[in-house]
């Protein structure tokens, strides 16, 4: 017998022949299972199986007084195929015997396999060979296929198949496949489930719940409310509980599964029926490689180093593409101490020592550099500033009015549900105007931004980030030196124009936590410079 199915094709077979037993298997499904079962040994040993397994479950059902005995409907009269017919009136006769006295039943029960088995291969042995194609037309799916996922974001992407390439805001169902030669796609799945797509990949959707990688990377961020969110690969099934992960096939099958936060199970896929499959956690900071061995070519799994760094978890800002990028001034990165790049502590709202209660650290967050602010002051907050002393003088201030400025900063706010002012915030002021960027946590747990002033989107205005629970997300300001306001960027996508504040202020930059706020504000970057040469 050839081991001519993988674990994928073994599923897609097995998924046909509970369609046909269920009765709502389709015309265009029932005409593949027939051709399979007609040209592949194995298909066909499957197929029997299955069956024999289905008739021992209905003679279990013939023993119970309780219920009432009713003949089968026969799976041929929606479905005359010659083959399939064939093989559907030797299983309702089979059913037929099986409601008979239970001692008569019980011996037919017995040599039922063997029947089914001789019977079917003296029946495909009489029929002439069939005139199978080249390749084999994929399954059509209903003229409404139900959605899975959606592609929200791209970058750069080249793909194998012109005709096959798609665009952002493309609905994808089960058994889409997207052939990425190169570049980025970010997708969305029904259950909140994200994916990056890490070119060149083959990826197909099994459903709203997870899909297939056949080859390349993938980096998934899963919302901490779902569980169960699976990607199978030729050699390993990872099934999410609630985390952040990535997922690389080699061309010979090998995978290797990377955990970013939280955890995930990682189970090998048995490739021959008398091997059952073993399965492994993972937490974060660890990766296992699943892969064959020895010459009976055996799954195991091999605990390997942690590498992040190898996928792309985000997608670059692609919104604010062709415009010109600034000279960096000042800024603060990572786990380096600000103290040491320029800024110096103070309390909020005004010039003062470190508050007590709080504490400035230096910490690794799964796998990102930042510095956390932890206030637990209730009274002023904390903040490092720059002002006109330390760098922030007047001739730079009229440069950046004249050419325009940026303002970046990467956020994490832990803390309260933000009202008011925000969390934390991060701002820059000059004589007339302020703009600041002022995060909050939502009733949902996911950041928002308020945009304290006057916007395109009115006054005091508050944006909502959908799925932004416990992750870092980028914020920008742009200066327009022609309007004297600015425009807004979260995650490289423009949410706001003609955004500023009146205030009259010293020059000054100022990122930290905010006052009256018990939190704690974690920056993975701080960047503030002047656009143009």
């Amino acid at each position: 017998m050839s081991d001519s199915l993988s674990p994928e094709r073994r599923a897609e077979l097995i998924e046909l022949v509970q369609a046909l037993y269920d009765e709502r298997i389709s015309p265009e499904e029932s005409a593949r299972l027939e051709e399979w079962v007609c040209r592949d040994e194995e298909a066909r040993w499957v197929y029997v199986q299955y069956m024999n397994l289905y008739a021992n479950l209905h003679w279990d059902k013939t023993q119970e007084p309780e219920l009432e005995q009713t003949a089968p409907k026969s799976v041929t009269e929606a479905f005359p195929s010659p083959i399939l017919g064939f093989l559907g009136d030797v299983f309702r006769a089979g059913t037929d015997f099986l409601s008979r006295p239970p001692v008569l039943t019980l011996l037919l029960t017995i040599g039922l396999p063997g029947i089914l088995l001789v019977l079917l291969l003296v029946h495909i042995g009489s029929q002439p060979a069939p005139e199978l194609p080249v390749a084999v037309e994929p399954l059509q799916r209903a003229a409404v296929p139900l959605a899975a996922a959606e592609v929200t974001r791209m970058h750069g992407c080249v793909w194998e198949e012109t005709e096959a390439a798609v665009s952002a805001g493309t609905s994808l169902a089960g058994g889409d496949q997207l052939k990425l030669r190169a570049g980025l796609v970010e997708l969305r799945f029904d259950d909140g489930a994200k994916l990056v797509l890490q070119g060149p990949t083959t990826f197909r959707i099994r459903d709203a719940s997870g899909g297939f990688l056949s080859g390349g990377s993938l980096a998934a961020a899963v919302p901490a409310p779902v569980h169960g969110f699976t990607i199978q690969t030729p050699l390993a099934t990872v099934v999410d509980l609630g985390t952040e992960f990535g997922v690389c096939v080699a061309v010979d099958g090998t995978a290797e599964a990377h955990v970013f936060a939280g955890r995930i199970r990682v189970g090998t896929r048995a490739l021959k029926k008398d091997v059952a499959q073993s399965f492994q956690e993972l937490h974060v900071g660890q990766a296992a490689k699943i892969h064959l061995v020895g010459a009976q070519r055996t799954v195991q799994t091999e605990t390997i180093a942690w590498a992040p760094e190898r996928f792309i978890r985000r997608l670059p800002p692609e919104s604010n593409a062709g415009l010109s990028e600034p000279r960096i001034l000042f800024a603060h990165r990572g786990d380096r101490d600000p103290a040491t790049e320029g800024w110096r502590l103070v309390g909020n709202t005004r010039e003062a020592p470190k508050p007590e209660g709080c504490e400035t650290t230096p910490i690794d967050d799964r796998g990102t550099a930042a510095w956390s602010i932890d206030d637990r002051s209730q009274r002023y907050g904390a903040a490092y500033q720059i002002m006109d002393a330390q760098g922030m003088k007047p001739e730079v201030v009229a440069e950046a009015k004249a050419k325009g400025w940026v303002m970046r900063a990467r956020v994490r706010a832990i803390g309260q549900q933000g009202v008011g002012d925000g969390l934390c915030y991060y701002s820059f002021w000059e004589s007339k105007r302020e703009w600041c960027l002022r995060p909050m946590i939502d009733r949902d747990g996911d950041q928002c931004l308020l945009l304290h002033g006057k916007s395109s989107l009115g006054s005091n205005a508050t944006v909502k980030i959908p799925d932004s629970r416990d992750r870092y997300v980028d914020y920008e300001v742009r200066y327009d030196p022609r309007t004297n306001d600015a425009d807004v960027y979260i995650d490289g996508k423009l949410v706001a124009t003609g955004y500023y504040k009146a205030r009259r202020s010293r020059n000054m930059l100022h990122f930290g936590t905010f006052k009256d706020r018990k939190c704690e504000a974690r920056f993975a970057r701080v960047e503030w410079g002047i656009l143009g040469p």
